[in-house]
């Protein structure tokens, strides 16, 4: 991140913004090309851990993404309250659209189906003080950007 003195902000703020159709596709396209080069943040691999109970500190050593493969095969439920949850909601409809918008660029075929599938369990809205309802929603979620996640390759 570059740090801006308030002169220099009140000269940039005082430009005119672009107007024109491909100036504005192409500072798009250059946003989207560094979120790819971001890469994805070690807080939406917490919140999978949460979402699907497991406990990364029981394999000490294992790679988080070994991790995040390795807990589909568990059978058991996490217990999170219902600001946990919340939490969890909101950073898995984050991730969502920063998926969709940078997996055309990570991958040589588009998942269409998988972020369909995203698209539409970021447009439900599960009960959640009900955690038969919210729980199997967030672990259907967590499974769904675990698979875009596996689409992308190991250097996520």
């Amino acid at each position: 991140m570059v740090a801006v003195d308030q002169s220099t902000a009140a000269v940039l703020l005082s430009q005119p913004a672009a107007s024109e159709v491909g100036t504005i596709q192409q500072y798009l396209s250059s946003l989207r090309r560094s979120l790819v080069a971001e890469g994805i943040s070690d807080d939406l691999y917490d919140a999978l851990d949460k979402a699907l109970g497991e406990d990364p500190d029981a394999a000490p050593g294992a790679p988080r993404r070994v991790w995040a493969v390795l807990r589909r095969r568990s059978g058991r439920a996490p217990s999170l309250t219902v600001d946990e949850a919340t939490r969890i909601c909101d950073r898995f409809r984050r991730a969502t659209t920063q998926l969709v918008q940078v997996v055309p660029y990570r991958v040589s075929w588009t998942p269409t189906e998988k972020l369909h599938l995203l698209r539409v369990l970021r447009g439900q809205q599960p009960d959640l003080g009900n955690p038969v309802e919210y729980l199997p929603y967030l672990r259907r979620y967590a499974l769904a950007i675990l698979d875009v996640l596996d689409a992308m390759g190991d250097d996520t």
